[in-house]
Parts: C-alpha cells; structure tokens; sequence
C-alpha cells in the first residue's frame, strides 16, 4: 500500500467667434480688397463668450438642444476616425497607380484590389476587381443566422457578431422533465432487497415509465466462500474499452477525492454472500505487473454512475501487488449483494510509463459466519 501520489471620450465644445470677410477686387482692379461682413460685430464686447449664460441656455452656454447637437456631431466625427473612409470600388477612379486597397470580406477575412495604370498614360487610374477573400479567422459571416440543437431536444438560434463568433443564445423547446438520449434511473420504491426498478431516456428526450423490479445486471458475479476461512476469487480486466472516473480508494463521504477525467480503465465485480448469515470477510486485490489499483466497495448492487455517487462508498483501499488482504473485517449481511468497484490509479494516457492495463485478481476470504 503506498501514499497518494503526484502526477470614452471627454470633448469641449469652444465656439469661434471673429470677424467673417469675402475677398473681393477693388474698384481699380488693382488689388485685393477686405470687405467686411455687415451683419459681423465689430466690439468685441458685443460678443457672446464661450461659457456665458442667457435666459433659456443651459449653464454650460448654449441651448440644451445645440449641446446634443454638438455631442452627435462630434460623435459621428469620432466615429468616422475609427471607422475610417469605405473602401473603393471596382472601377472607381484612383489618384494614385499601384496603390493597394483593402476591404472586410466574409468570415473577418481581407481581399485587396488594386489602382490599375490609365493605360493611356494618364494620372492615376481604376480600380480593379478585389481578389479571393483570404485569411479568414472567423467562423461564420457577420449578421448570418444558424439554428442548432441543444440542451434536450432542444434548438436555438445564433446571430453572427461582428467577430465573426456565434453569439449567445437561449436554449428553447426542451420537454418539461427532460433528460438526456440514453441516460438512465433506478429506484428502489416498492422493489425488495437487491432489486430496483428502472427507467430509460427516449430520444425524445423524455422517460420511459419505470419498468418492474428487477436485479441490475452485473456481468462479474463472485459469492464469497459459505466456509468460514474459505475463500473466493476472481480475474478480471481492466482495459482501454471500459474507462470512467476512478475511486478514491483512499477514503469515502463528500470530501473523498476522486479522478478528474474518465480515462481510468474501470471494472467491477459484484459479490454476494448466498449463506443465511452475516459473514465477516477480507477484500483484497492484485494487479498484474505491479499496477496500482484503488478499490472501492459500495453495499448495494448498483454501479455508481455520478461523482457523488462514486464517493459514497464503504469500504476503500488502494494497493499494489500485495498478496494480503488490503480490507479486513468487513460485516456482510445475509443474502446482500454488493459491488466492488477498481479502477487503475493512473489514466490511460499517462505520461510516466505506468501500467494500467491488465488482469486484476480479486479475493474474498470468510473469517467468521453468525
């Protein structure tokens, strides 16, 4: 037995305020002529100063309705900086032969055109056509829609953003008490001892009715020994084709710790003690190759399917390949059929070389019978 191991945008608006002119010719032809604006004062103290007040202005000068103004105005200037001129198109006249244009094209992806030479010398030229659209980092086209399944039998429709993501959406239509396509239950209610009964998830997402009682199905059936220190045993495998969370195999309740992922080979045989007494027996185990293996034992005959369910075990251990009983003493009652759940310790897809496939030997002595 060994320990646990480690594996925005503040702007002021400043009026301008000055003497307006036109530039005219003088009477002679002789010159340029300054002709005031008549309708432009001409003191300054008649000036109306940025940041004074009048009857029905706001505080900050102005009409209430021109500061809007000015704050939409100064938006959209804001915004056409961000945005920047639209890129031409094809045929429009260029200023400028070579020149390279840029614009957006389907999934945030870029096609460029190009000012094609006037071909008769002139300044500038046309732009071409824009080429294939190339570099696409998204993965759908902005403003495009998809409806999709989720949830139980449910769908929901997502919009394109301007990323080129699939925005959120809510999941719509699932049945009431849905659950999931091939999911199953069990319940004990008005079933005896060992017995449960059990419903199925259709693909419509809904339950089944709970069919009558009956004893799960466990392919491994190993009965302990009617003898008192007799003994039991069983081989069984773990594989790559049967993997889930493994046990705690160092302790069980809420706070047992347990593997994150599901690629720990599992298996589990189910006991049984068919004598009219409690027994008092021994659990161990043996990998094969020295593997580390947890066991876990649950007193019922239903293999843990949940995290929760997986740590509500009774008994625990983890070893290697000890030849001795790992749990001793374990009270048994008559006629009770438990499951013995052993996993590998490490996941399949370890790194350090370590084993964790193989047969695994599972042994049951009787130490006592009343």
């Amino acid at each position: 037995m060994r320990s646990l191991k480690t594996g925005i945008f503040t702007f002021a608006v400043v009026g301008l305020f000055g003497t307006a002119a036109v530039i005219g010719c003088g009477a002679d032809g002789s010159g340029d002529e300054v002709v005031q604006d008549p309708g432009a004062p001409t003191d300054p103290e008649g000036s109306q100063l940025p940041g004074e007040s009048n009857p029905g202005t706001s505080s900050s000068g102005g009409t209430k309705d021109a500061g809007k103004d000015a704050k939409t105005d100064a938006a959209k200037v804001d915004s056409g900086k961000d945005a920047g001129p639209p890129p031409p198109n094809p045929g429009d006249a260029c200023p400028t032969a070579n020149a390279i244009f840029t614009k957006s094209c389907g999934k945030c992806g870029q096609a460029q055109a190009i000012c094609e030479a006037d071909p008769d010398g002139g300044a500038g030229g046309k732009v071409s056509q824009y080429g294939a659209c190339l570099n696409e980092t998204g993965v759908c086209e902005p403003g495009t829609m998809q409806t999709v399944a989720c949830g139980n039998c449910g769908t929901k429709t997502q919009t394109c953003n301007q990323y080129c993501g699939w925005g959120s959406a809510t999941c719509m239509g699932e049945p009431t008490n849905s659950c999931s396509p091939g999911g199953y239950e069990y319940t004990a209610a008005g079933c005896p001892m060992n017995q449960y009964r059990k419903r199925d998830c259709q693909q419509t997402c809904t339950w089944t009715n709970y069919a009558a009682c009956a004893e799960p199905v466990n392919s491994n059936i190993l009965a302990i020994s009617g003898t008192v220190n007799g003994t039991a045993s069983g081989v069984y495998a773990l594989t790559t084709t049967q993997q889930a969370k493994r046990g705690s195999g160092y302790g069980c309740g809420t706070s047992a710790y347990i593997g994150t992922s599901t690629n720990y080979p599992t298996n589990l045989v189910e006991i049984r003690n068919n004598t009219a007494k409690t027994a008092t027996i021994d659990i161990g185990g043996s990998g094969a190759n020295s593997m580390d293996v947890v066991y876990d034992v649950y007193p019922t005959t239903l293999p843990p399917q949940s995290d929760t369910e997986i740590k509500a075990c009774t008994y625990y251990d983890e070893s290697y390949s000890s030849t001795s009983a790992n749990m001793t003493g374990i009270m048994m009652p008559a006629g009770a059929h438990w499951i013995v759940r052993f996993s590998s310790y490490y996941e399949s897809t370890n790194t350090f070389g370590e084993t964790t496939t193989g047969n695994v030997t599972i042994t049951i002595k009787t130490t006592a019978l009343n």
